[in-house]
């Protein structure tokens, strides 16, 4: 479930990852972006920079952990969660928020 209030170049968004799913944000044409999550569930929660397909980074978040990153026109942000109950994230965007949302099935 994705919950989102949009305000001119932002984006907040309380977002759930279902378990053994990842969440990918702007695998579209789309300007630069940054984002601010905070993994809100009791479940470590991994969040990718991919490009054209291929993980360039990752950080794992713990319960209560917050990140930051900054995403290039060629990146996208990928929430994955491998555990058996679903995640919660918390997450700002700023900067082009014309960004495709989608939920895959973990290979």
């Amino acid at each position: 479930m994705i919950t989102l209030l949009l305000l001119g170049c932002h984006i907040h968004s309380g977002l759930t990852v279902p378990a053994g799913e990842r969440f990918v944000l702007g695998d579209n044409p789309h300007g630069s972006f940054r984002v601010r999550v905070q993994n809100t569930s009791d479940l470590p929660v991994a969040v990718q920079t991919t490009a054209a397909g291929a993980v360039v980074s990752e950080t794992v978040l713990g319960p209560g952990a917050v990140t930051r990153a900054r995403f290039s026109p060629s990146q996208a942000a990928v929430f994955v969660n491998d555990s058996d109950a679903s995640a919660q994230l918390s997450v700002h965007v700023r900067g082009d928020v014309g960004l495709s949302m989608g939920y895959t099935p973990l290979p």
